[in-house]
């Protein structure tokens, strides 16, 4: 059984949730951890009870401190807190004086009983089990008793096994076998809905009953006595006295601390029914018949029902205790004793008496004439509660595009007493409803119109109306508005006329078209593209796109996740996640948790997320388990994954043994469930789910299989994240094609290079960039996604040579044919055309200007007159499919007429010279084996000169050049020599 989760919404303490209790077991480590805290929980919500708290209408002892003990029992209930104190050696006075020294007083006794049975062999279940027969106020003198310290005992365990309350409080989360502990029948009876209870007969409404003697076997303190029946002191007989009326109570203390003490006959009060917190158990004490003594001169006439819980904390009041009192009293009004369940009050609540006329017969302790006490109180929500009560009805449905309605009166009579008369305006094919009243006329404070933004009582209240003034214009925002009327036993009046009208809705269930348009073919540096997505019939209401690349076309697609996009498909390494607890493997395309012991698996990945954005989280899964409990989903701006809850984050859950969708919210590590909405779920079914949150809205929608399934609005939303993280608890669950989006403008600047958007260049002409859109429109039909691939190359080709010649590069030719020979490589875009210009330096056009060699790698050029020792240099162009152009130069080639070739003897004598190091740093270079004094100049690779030097015997030369390719030439003598020196 499950504690409701909204309870970790309404728990005020002073105490730190977990590093107080930290410190706790530390200090005394023989206490099973979460035990002090399940004590706290299950006595007072974790909420220290103030010395000035309402005493109970049942007179039972009162508790104080954050542990609700007792050092007064009033000869009944056993004073627990003079035994802590004389275990812990803490004095009374201190443990009411500060809730440090309860606590410490608590944890020190509960570590002294422990280490006492330590030789015992007990498990840990039994450990917790007798700390309660030690420590518990119930007394165990007959089988009543017994059940209400089992019941004590039994929401220990709960607590303890309870994922949120280990989640929250930072305690291990148990699984004990309850059936095992208690036995199966007397866990029947414990779990059951509702108990019928007599000092020594206990049964549940099934049937089961509860087996005193196999609780007693639990501890040698029970004793022969617990079979000494309890006298018939504590009610009485009606005396013919017909049953009217209904009155709702709150023990102020323990559900098992009322069970006990309406069996103390020195109590001299009683009560029919009392209604547990958690779970909304039941356990009857009187019979109807009989009178029983909780609200004085009413008792004759009234059944009294008792709710677990103090009046000053609202967390008591929780959905499940609510729905299970008003399903008590429907039961109650329908045993033929004529109450009317629509004279049960739906007024305000307050702190103090406030008497009600007989119109009311379901209300509270507070309403009864002659009362000192104001129970339920403050926190005790009655329009809930009567909405819960009288949850059946048939309203009136009006379909009509306009209309008129009127009270049950019609338009010239007045309307009855004890009404409850609902209309839904619901139009076929409606936007939304307005209406007008032209006439209103109530008792007021008495009679009232309610008025909810929806086609049930369920939906949002707009309004509540009473008296003469005319409500002003509703304006619906659904397409219908519900009325509901009600009216007490007192005065009846002419009531209300009112009309209404309806605007049509149009019918759209087209999806949106998204398209990308890019500005070219190929995209050398960042670029704008144009992101458009249309919907005629009810328009966009979003957009969004989401930025990815890959390596080479074998590879798979990721985005640059400090972008904050995301992509994994799984059909590579599973290189993006860490897996933190559990192990998360890829196989088959997907990634799976085949660990169905795990309660809490996270596989994270790095993420940015911010304010700035409004992101969409999509992804398939499937639970491919069929466990108890089984559950799975996503935790989206984390701010630590390395934690259990993922820091700060939210996350949204699918359970699929109670077919729920949840959204939770994490800060420090703590969480809460904020929305829970039902959900089928089957298990080995795949799951498309979207996530769509914005920060400067506090917006959370989740969509399954394109239908919304659950909103919520966070009034503080998380700013930023770091991560996301994939969660699973006790099944094996597999993920795939997990993206993150993000909206978008009509036109987004797209990053291309290292560490960008875009983050690799195409390969071999294969598209390496992608964005990918998709849309929903203002009818919720969402379009599938599409994707624009786009061809990147920000990288020049690359020449691998560059020769005089042609093929191996010489330095001397002797005829007029000056012959070149090049090679370059694009392996992105791929060489589109080159260019050869031929002069006497280094990028020098003067013999030949700039020609286009289309793809030929080499060329021959005729020279008319060529000059004996004059140096020729090539020059080539390489441009690529994108427009990227690489140029490089000879080294040159001196052309020697035939007259004047030297003999071999007769070499160029500069051609022993060595430069060093080359390739260079570009700093300077080392000169070795000069035969004379030369000059030195330096040109790059567009042919300009960047270094000469005067004639020397030069040895180091100081060059201080960027990077890229340079031609040295040294001259002396007549003699030429050009060497190609690298700068890297």
């Amino acid at each position: 059984m499950k504690f409701p989760l909204f309870i970790l919404l309404l728990i005020t303490t002073t105490l730190s949730a977990q590093t107080s209790f930290t410190s706790l077991y530390l200090q005394y480590p023989f206490v099973p951890k979460g035990f002090v805290e399940a004590y706290a929980f299950t006595h007072t919500r974790m909420q220290a009870l103030a010395k000035d708290e309402p005493s109970s209408c049942s007179n039972i002892p009162q508790a104080f401190g954050i542990l609700g003990l007792f050092d007064v029992g009033n000869h009944y209930f056993i004073e627990n807190a003079k035994k802590i104190s004389q275990l812990s050696g803490i004095s009374l006075q201190a443990m009411k004086g500060s809730e440090e020294q309860q606590l410490a007083a608590f944890a020190q006794a509960c570590d002294i009983l422990v280490q006492n049975h330590i030789d015992q062999g007990l498990s840990e279940g039994e450990i917790i089990y007798q700390l309660m027969v030690q420590l518990s106020e119930i007394p165990k003198t007959n089988a009543g008793n017994l059940y209400a310290f089992e019941s004590s005992v039994f929401s220990i365990y709960q607590f303890l096994q309870d994922e949120e309350m280990a989640a929250k409080y930072g305690f291990p989360q148990r699984n004990f076998d309850l059936r095992t502990v208690f036995g199966d029948d007397n866990y029947k009876v414990l779990s059951a809905y509702q108990i019928k209870l007599q000092p020594n007969l206990v049964q549940s409404q099934s049937g089961a009953i509860y087996n005193a003697s196999i609780a007693s076997t639990k501890s040698a303190d029970y004793g022969p006595a617990l079979w000494n029946p309890a006298p018939n002191c504590n009610y009485s007989s009606r005396n013919g006295i017909s049953i009217s009326a209904v009155t709702v109570h709150t023990v102020q203390g323990s559900y098992s601390g009322a069970i006990s003490w309406g069996l103390n006959c020195n109590a001299q009060v009683s009560y029919h029914y009392v209604i547990r917190s958690s779970d909304g158990q039941v356990t009857q004490m009187v019979l109807e018949s009989h009178k029983a003594w909780h609200v004085g001169t009413a008792n004759p006439y009234t059944v009294g029902i008792e709710h677990e819980g103090y009046v000053s904390n609202a967390a008591w009041y929780t959905n499940a205790m609510y729905q299970s009192s008003a399903n008590l009293v429907k039961e109650i009004t329908q045993s033929g004793y004529g109450i009317n369940p629509l004279k049960t009050y739906d007024g305000a609540s307050s702190s103090s008496g406030q008497v009600l006329g007989d119109c009311l017969r379901i209300k509270g302790h507070q309403h009864y004439a002659n009362q000192t006490h104001t129970d339920p109180g403050i926190n005790w929500n009655w329009p809930k509660y009567y909405l819960l009560v009288n949850s059946t009805y048939t309203p009136t449905v009006l379909t009509s595009a306009t209309g008129n309605l009127y009270d049950s009166g019609g338009a010239n009579g007045n309307y009855s007493n004890d009404e409850r008369k609902v209309w839904v305006i619901q139009p076929n094919n409606a936007a939304s409803v307005q209406l007008t009243f032209s006439a209103f006329n109530t008792q007021i404070g008495k009679d009232k119109v309610l008025i909810y933004d929806g086609n049930s009582t369920n939906a949002p209240l707009i309004g509540s109306y009473s008296g003469t003034t005319l409500p002003p214009v509703i304006q619906s925002t659904s397409p219908a508005l519900t009325l509901e009327f009600r009216s007490d036993c007192g005065t009846t009046q002419s009531g209300w006329s009112a009309s209404y009208t309806s605007n049509a809705q149009l019918t759209d269930v087209t999806p949106p078209l998204s398209s990308v348009s890019l500005p070219l073919a190929w995209h050398t540096q960042d670029f704008t593209a144009g992101l458009v997505s249309t919907d005629p019939a009810s328009g966009v209401a979003y957009s969004f796109y989401n930025v990815s690349s890959r390596s080479n076309a074998n590879n798979p697609k990721y985005s640059n996740k400090s972008y904050g996009f995301f992509r994994e498909e799984f059909s590579g390494t599973a290189f993006q996640w860490t897996n933190q607890t559990g192990n998360f493997q890829i196989g088959n395309g997907i990634f799976s948790m085949n660990d169905a012991s795990q309660n809490n698996s996270n596989a994270y990945a790095q993420l940015t997320q911010n304010q700035q954005e409004t992101y969409l989280y999509t992804w398939r899964q499937r639970i491919t388990s069929t466990n108890a409990n089984q559950r799975a989903g996503m935790h989206f701006f984390c701010s630590d994954p390395t934690l259990a809850n993922r820091g700060n984050s939210y996350f949204v859950f699918f359970r699929e043994e109670t077919d729920k969708v949840q959204i939770y919210e994490v800060n420090n590590d703590v969480f809460s469930m904020e929305y829970e909405a039902p959900l089928t779920l089957v298990p080995n079914q795949w799951y498309n789910i979207k996530v769509m949150y914005s920060y400067s809205s506090g917006n959370m929608l989740v969509y399954v299989n394109n239908n919304l399934v659950a909103t919520w609005h966070d009034n503080s939303p998380l700013a930023q994240g770091n991560s996301i993280s994939l969660r699973s608890g006790a099944c094996t669950v597999d993920f795939d094609n997990i993206f993150v989006y993000k909206t978008h403008a009509y036109q987004e600047l797209i990053s291309i290079g290292l560490n960008k958007e875009m983050e690799h260049q195409s390969d071999q002409q294969q598209p390496s960039g992608f964005i990918r859109m998709t849309a929903m429109d203002s009818s919720d039909n969402w379009s599938n996604a599409i994707e624009q691939p786009v061809q990147v190359d920000w990288s020049a080709p690359v020449f691998s040579l560059c020769n005089d010649g042609p093929s191996n590069d010489v330095d001397n030719f002797y005829t007029a044919a000056l012959k070149t020979n090049w090679s370059s490589n694009d392996p992105h875009s791929g060489i589109s055309f080159y260019e050869l210009s031929l002069g006497t330096s280094v990028g020098n056009t003067s013999v030949l200007n700039w020609t286009n060699m289309s793809t030929s790698t080499s060329y021959t050029h005729n020279l008319t007159s060529p000059i004996n020792g004059t140096v020729y240099f090539g020059n080539v162009k390489s441009t690529n499919t994108a427009g990227l152009t690489g140029t490089q130069s000879t080294d040159g080639q001196q052309y020697l007429s035939q007259a004047n070739i030297l003999l071999p003897e007769s070499s160029n004598p500069l051609s022993q010279i060595t430069v060093y190091p080359n390739p260079n740093n570009g700093q300077q270079i080392h000169l070795k084996n000069l035969p004379f004094a030369v000059v030195l100049k330096l040109y790059d690779a567009q042919g300009k000169l960047v270094l000469t030097t005067e004639p020397g015997l030069h040895v180091l030369l100081e060059i201080n050049v960027a990077k890229g390719f340079y031609t040295l030439q040294l001259s002396g003598e007549g003699a030429i020599l050009n060497l190609r020196l690298v700068v890297q």
